[in-house]
């Protein structure tokens, strides 16, 4: 009997398991809000599915797979409630094995902590079936359909079995705007990857010519163009006069207000490059650099809980960058003093983080800096769209996912540098984060259906 609980105890797929119970019972609290109610829930009572679908496509929007999914499923809460919190453990199984490899249920749970660090309030800003199969299920299903080109680079076999099932989550992941430019992105590295290892390219190759084609088929999308115009009306009417410089800067400064905002993630990013760096030999301006990048983030994060402490709205406090959300585009023209350092420091960060990086994994480091490149790039691209401020900090889930990947990838190949206690205390203070995070939420969710 010991023998079969100690088996248990070291099966990684138990934790799982309880994981998908304790997210499924937290998500009894949620409830379908906004968009969920007042629009997708009763669609379906005056169309049928080909006729809402042609409707949208004509009129608003490219998204005709996930929307297709998203009318039926926000028919019934507790049918969302089971497949949502199954899709996360897909993502907690997903990130775990692209990242780790062979886990253990150690990072099982290390990598569910990370998630639960995760802002989850964002997915309630359009209504809470809305927002995840729009952003949650597009990155999980987008890393799910990856897990191919990490087997290729370990040289494992592809089982042919559960390739239709890769395919089918890459084509509809790739139905959503950010995770398009994503999966094309990786599927060009990864072909040249294989081709200069002469593996075999039949994978990338394939993934190449569904993104290019999903590209394609949201550029032509006649309601995509019927929307800018509706939304720069509506939310921006002023966007129209960005240019290419405008929209660039706008997407900075917005990006870099919101990632501040969230000082949970980026704080133990931080903690995490500053406690490696300074248990190895690395080089003396090394250390002073993370030192530098650490107390500074510490006092943002500090001033942050002042915020939130001290405003009439904590919604307004969390979402809201340190030095402001800006949302007219005449403050694109603004270069006060609070903008430069936002950007200045920001920017800056970034490039700390590129040399902390390179230090710690020569050629490995490439492949971190091209991750948080990536993330960075599907917000800035929000930019480009006149509704960067409509859209809510629900487009920053591809960053800060980028940042917990590399977190969870540091930190694995690197506890084995510190003692058993140090590690309890480092775990202890990712729970209290947890906490601090998830009553952030629940005080954060009945101010966003009041919006």
């Amino acid at each position: 009997m010991k023998d079969k609980l100690l088996k248990l105890t070291k099966n990684k797929y138990i934790y799982l398991l309880m994981f998908f119970l304790g997210v499924l019972f937290i998500h009894q609290f949620f409830e379908f809000s906004n968009d969920d109610i007042t629009f997708f829930k009763k669609i379906l009572d005056n169309y049928n599915l080909f006729e809402y679908l042609k409707e949208r496509y004509n009129n608003w929007t490219s998204r005709i797979l996930i929307e297709s999914v998203l009318v039926n499923i926000s028919r019934n809460i507790h049918l969302w409630r089971l497949c949502n919190s199954l899709v996360i453990c897909l993502l907690i199984y997903t990130i775990e094995k692209l990242f780790v490899g062979k886990g253990t249920p150690k990072t099982i749970c290390f990598t569910s902590l990370l998630f639960l660090l995760y802002p989850y309030y964002q997915m309630a800003e359009a209504g809470f079936a809305a927002t995840t199969l729009n952003y949650l299920w597009p990155l999980t299903f987008l890393l799910f359909s990856f897990l191919p080109l990490r087997y290729i680079h370990d040289g494992k076999e592809i089982k042919k079995k559960f390739l239709p099932l890769y395919l089918l989550a890459f084509i509809y992941a790739c139905n959503q705007e950010q995770a398009v430019c994503i999966a094309i992105t990786v599927s060009i590295i990864s072909l040249i990857y294989c081709i200069k290892n002469k593996k075999n390219i039949t994978y990338p190759l394939l993934l190449l010519l569904i993104s290019i084609f999903s590209i394609g088929f949201i550029l032509l999308c006649p309601g995509n163009d019927i929307r800018t115009t509706i939304e720069t009306t509506n939310c921006y009417p002023d966007y129209i006069n960005a240019n290419l410089l405008d929209k660039i800067y706008l997407g900075i400064v917005s990006t870099c207000s919101i990632i501040i905002s969230n000082f949970l993630i980026i704080w133990l990013f931080s903690f995490v490059l500053l406690s490696i760096i300074l248990s190895k030999k690395s080089k003396l301006y090394i250390k002073l650099l993370s030192w530098f990048q650490f107390i500074f983030i510490t006092l943002i994060s500090i001033y942050r809980v002042y915020i939130i402490l001290n405003s009439n709205s904590i919604l307004d406090a969390y979402t809201y960058g340190i030095f402001g959300y800006f949302t007219e585009v005449g403050n694109i023209f603004n270069f006060s003093l609070t903008n430069i350092i936002t950007i200045s420091l920001c920017l800056g960060m970034v490039l700390i983080y590129c040399i902390l990086l390179n230090d710690l994994f020569k050629v490995k480091s490439l492949f971190i800096i091209l991750m948080l490149l990536i993330g960075c790039g599907t917000r800035l691209l929000m930019g480009f769209s006149p509704t960067i401020f409509a859209s809510g900090t629900r487009t920053m889930i591809f960053l800060y996912f980028s940042i917990i990947s590399i977190i969870l990838l540091l930190w694995t190949k690197y506890q084995n540098l510190f003692s058993k206690n140090k590690l309890k205390i480092f775990y202890l203070m990712i729970i209290i984060f947890v906490i601090v995070n998830y009553a952030l939420t629940f005080v954060a969710l009945p101010l966003i259906r009041n919006l």
